[in-house]
């Protein structure tokens, strides 16, 4: 079986825990943080990296993997809920952590998928998106097996669904959180302390 395969055959929850939130840690984001939940306002993964000028750009993943990202004819169920979650997570401010008595907008959506996401669904999104956040990154399935391809060679290590959080953190150094219990940065009630 693929990597994208058994990617595919994850839970949305699975998928989040045991391989987006390691991946991001393992491709050096920091306060990388499980937001899922009743109040996770589009937000399944918030994470921060360093832009191109040193400054931190906070980020949120909205994950979706019970099939492909489609839009064909009206707009169905799923694209809706995707949009809805996206113009949230754009909309919906965040505790700044090296300033908490402030809060900030996110810099960086992505649209993430082990599925196929087509063009007119990345249209759709866009259209009603853009003018509130000028970027938003899709990576479907083939490119989430690349990232973990890309990654996973250069260490030499045998993807397993099972390791690959213990692989991510032993590259990383960093522990992370999958619960958005307890961490080392947590989110808790709409505030990251």
């Amino acid at each position: 079986m693929t990597i994208k395969q058994r990617l595919q055959n994850l839970s949305e929850n699975d998928l989040r825990k045991k391989i987006i939130i390691p991946l991001m840690c393992g491709l050096n984001c920091h306060r990388v943080t499980n937001l899922h939940g009743t109040r996770e306002r589009g937000k399944d993964v918030l994470f921060f990296k360093k832009g191109t000028f040193r400054e931190t750009v906070p980020g949120v993943i909205l994950i979706k993997n019970d099939g492909d990202i489609i839009k064909s004819g009206p707009p169905n169920r799923s694209i809706q809920v995707i949009l809805t979650q996206a113009q949230e997570a754009i909309n919906t401010e965040i505790i700044n952590p090296d300033d908490p008595n402030n809060k900030i907008k996110i810099k960086e959506l992505i649209i993430m998928t082990s599925f196929e996401i087509n063009g007119p669904a990345m249209e759709y999104i866009n259209d009603n998106c853009l003018k509130s956040l000028p970027h938003i990154t899709y990576i479907d399935g083939d490119k989430l097996c690349n990232l973990i391809i890309e990654l996973i060679g250069i260490h030499k290590y045998k993807f397993k669904i099972n390791t690959f959080k213990g692989f991510c953190e032993s590259i990383s150094n960093r522990k992370y959180d999958t619960t958005g219990k307890t961490s080392i940065t947590k989110y808790s009630e709409g505030k990251i302390t």
